[in-house]
């Protein structure tokens, strides 16, 4: 019988809530709303979402990945301020 693995995020689950679709071109504050709502409020989640999707941006829309990662940062730290 195999054991139920619980993956650290959820894999192909768009960045994406009622409001709207995570986008480079909305602004910084609409954008961080946007995924944080997207993995129900868990800063972790949605930093580790976010870093995977800068990293499969990364060779084709550089400047997209660059504003992904900045967000992941921005979560990453959110969370680790929160655990303290």
């Amino acid at each position: 019988m195999k054991k139920k693995v619980d993956r650290w995020f959820e894999a192909g689950k768009p960045l994406a809530t009622r409001e709207g679709e995570y986008s480079v071109d909305k602004s910084e504050r609409t954008r961080r709303q946007i995924a944080l709502k997207s993995r129900k409020g868990n800063a972790l989640a949605t930093a580790r979402a976010l870093g995977q999707a800068a990293n499969v941006n990364k060779k084709h829309n550089p400047h997209a990945a660059r504003i992904m990662k900045s967000d992941a940062d921005y979560f990453y730290e959110k969370h680790r301020k929160t655990k303290k």
